[in-house]
């Protein structure tokens, strides 16, 4: 997974591509692995959204807010 300097960088299917990645069933990582690369995405998600809500976004959205990539 190529990670882009900003969210504009991104084509809308690289972003969405970007999100799946945080998806267990996308790679083969398991356990201190995939919790560390989890890690790395969402760093990544933080800086290039600057989201306020960081990565609740990802984990707690907002009651009636789609919540799939």
């Amino acid at each position: 997974m190529i990670m882009k300097e900003k969210i504009e960088d991104y084509t809308e299917e690289e972003f969405l591509d970007f999100l799946r990645e945080f998806s267990p069933e996308r790679n083969k990582l398991e356990g201190k692995e995939y919790g560390a690369y989890v890690d790395v995405l969402l760093q990544h998600f933080i800086k290039v959204t600057e989201h306020p809500a960081q990565s609740d976004v990802i984990f707690y959205p907002e009651e009636g807010q789609e919540d799939s990539p």
